[in-house]
């Protein structure tokens, strides 16, 4: 409860990045329910981050507002419930459309990103990652 670990920690990083006059695209997992994409999830997820998850949730939103402030190239990909599965290599990335599921492996987020690296497709974008 209150803890701010992943806003303090980006914003030093952020900072240093800018200090020393680098510009890398930041990639940040986050989580579904951040920001614009809590209209997204369904009505038990919807209550699951207005109360269990609402200190987690509010740090998130710090952090990804010290993204966007930054003036850096970021992605910030906002998973659903993470599991530790085996990958299904079959998911689902969107910015606005309802979540069809509410679970995603750990191992489809880490392959998806890796997939993004040398593309521009979600490039100064937040976009929630679930599984198909």
């Amino acid at each position: 409860r209150g803890d701010t670990i992943r806003s303090d920690g980006t914003k030093v990083m952020l900072a240093t990045l800018k200090n020393n006059n680098l510009s890398p695209r930041v990639w940040c997992i986050s989580s579904a329910g951040t920001g614009d994409s809590y209209s997204q999830m369904s009505l038990p997820g919807r209550l699951l981050v207005r109360t269990v998850l609402r200190s987690v949730i509010q740090d998130h939103d710090v952090q990804e507002q010290a993204i966007r402030a930054s003036g850096l190239p970021y992605t910030i990909l906002r998973p659903t419930g993470l599991t530790n599965n085996p990958a299904k290599h079959n998911v689902t990335v969107t910015g606005d459309a309802k979540l069809a599921t509410s679970q995603i492996s750990r191992a489809d987020v880490a392959q998806y990103l890796v997939s993004q690296l040398d593309r521009d497709d979600v490039l100064n974008q937040a976009v929630c990652i679930t599984g198909a």
